[in-house]
């Protein structure tokens, strides 16, 4: 097999300090330091399946920026205040002036001041007894009409091995990953399929995540795939977008099929990984992003090509209200209970989506149904959640104030953090005619259930059912 040119193992090697190799290496958590360039992502970076299969040799170098908190310690800062014989819990994370409640045993902290709302969804419910019922049931029906099937999944396999072959003609010594939605148990039957180019530095074996390396890299598997033109691909594409990718168009039975390679977007594999955890610990998740992922595209507010949210950043806004706006929450934060599992240091041979998780202390179960927990979810974001003021941060387990980033990122209209390295994963959102466009979605869907011109429960009037 034909090694890597000396010009692609010189792009493999850092060229400045030491520093900037680590920064360059290893997702820098919580740093939320965007780059002042126009970003579109077009890759989810998610998984499912038996096993994460890198097989690059990689020890991941120590994270460069220190937690903010430590193991053990409160997410953030209380200050208690007696009043009326009941306790208000403040917290520095708090949004809107809301109170806010550290869970420390889940490494979350409650936004109590939405909590409320939870008990006019309950009404609501009872007023609509039969209809909620129904309402229930059509979500979980949709759930398992939509979910990918192992028919689908293996066929996406046969797809993905056909060109990991090819690429390994020229990278023998690379791995490609599945990523993406195809694997982190959220992902439909007409799913795209993601994968990752893991390509290690000869010299020290890190696998650098530059743009830079990244364009060179695709640019040069384009060039010799268009010389020695495979049977089975119709056409390739180079996109040199902020997360560059390089997209396959491929011949029967594969021509439906969006497929798309970035280079060494590490933080991709880790995130599938813990997206697919998250999906594992309750169904409702899983269950409940399918149906938001088809209502925001109805609504046309999921597009990051033409500047709204990607499907990455709703499954994180999902997260972070499944944890942090009920009482029970849903979910822990799995990087905060697991934290040596989760915490993107790990070598990515050792990533596995197969074990179980362990069980996390609770103070009782979530009970409520996917309905309600769907009401919540949009009546949350449609009139309770600050975004000019406030970001979400899955890794904290809760809101943090935007005077903490970088000046720059001013201009993105909303911030979901992501878990391991810190940047905006809604950074497309620019324009506020963008970001009306999806406030304006959430508060329409909003009042159809929780409003004087309430209606009666139905998934119809989300119009996802037969889509």
């Amino acid at each position: 097999m034909e090694q890597q040119s000396d010009a692609v193992k010189r792009l493999l090697r850092c060229e400045h300090c030491e520093c900037k190799k680590h920064e360059s290496n290893h997702p820098a958590k919580r740093s939320r330091f965007e780059q002042d360039d126009d970003i579109i992502i077009l890759s989810d970076g998610s998984f499912s399946g038996d096993e994460i299969e890198p097989r690059c040799d990689l020890e991941v170098i120590p994270s460069v920026v220190e937690r903010e908190k430590q193991k053990g310690s409160p997410p953030a800062k209380l200050i208690r205040l007696e009043k009326d014989d009941d306790i208000i819990i403040l917290s520095d994370g708090s949004f809107s002036g809301a109170p806010a409640e550290s869970h420390c045993d889940l490494g979350i902290t409650t936004q109590v001041g939405f909590l409320s709302i939870h008990k006019s969804i309950a009404e609501y419910k009872k007023r609509y007894h039969q209809e909620f019922e129904k309402f229930d049931d059509e979500i979980w029906r949709y759930f398992v009409m939509q979910i990918q099937d192992v028919h689908i999944l293996d066929w996406k396999r046969v797809a993905f091995n056909m060109i990991r072959e090819e690429v390994q003609h020229y990278y023998p010594n690379a791995d490609i990953t599945i990523v993406g939605s195809t694997l982190n148990g959220c992902g439909n039957n007409s799913s795209d399929l993601d994968m990752c180019l893991c390509i290690t530095d000869e010299i020290d074996g890190f696998c650098y995540n530059d743009r830079n390396i990244a364009i060179n890299v695709l640019r040069d598997i384009e060039a010799r795939l268009i010389d020695n033109w495979p049977s089975f691909l119709l056409n390739i594409e180079l996109i040199p977008a902020t997360v560059p990718i390089l997209k396959f168009f491929m011949g029967h039975p594969f021509q439906n099929l969006r497929i798309e390679m970035n280079c060494n977007n590490t933080p991709g594999i880790y995130n599938t990984h813990l997206l697919y955890h998250y999906a594992r610990a309750d169904d409702r998740f899983p269950a409940l992003s399918l149906v938001i992922q088809q209502w925001a595209r109805n609504f046309d507010i999921k597009d990051a090509s033409q500047g709204t949210l990607t499907s990455y950043s709703l499954n994180l806004m999902l997260l972070h209200y499944l944890q942090c706006c009920c009482d029970p929450p849903v979910l822990p934060n799995l990087q905060y209970i697991e934290e040596e599992r989760f915490s993107g240091e790990q070598p990515l041979s050792n990533l596995t989506i197969g074990h179980s998780l362990a069980a996390w202390p609770k103070k009782g179960t979530n009970k409520q149904t996917v309905g309600e927990l769907l009401i919540g979810f949009f009546e949350y974001y449609a009139n309770h959640f600050d975004f000019h003021n406030r970001g979400i941060s899955i890794y904290e387990g809760n809101v943090f104030d935007r005077t903490e980033l970088d000046r720059q990122t001013l201009r993105y209209k909303i911030f979901v953090e992501e878990p391991f390295d810190g940047n905006n994963t809604a950074r497309c959102v620019t324009t506020n005619e963008n970001y009306e466009k999806i406030i304006g979605a959430f508060r329409t869907t909003s009042a159809w259930f929780l409003s004087s011109d309430e209606v009666s429960p139905s998934v119809a009037r989300l119009r996802i059912l037969n889509s």
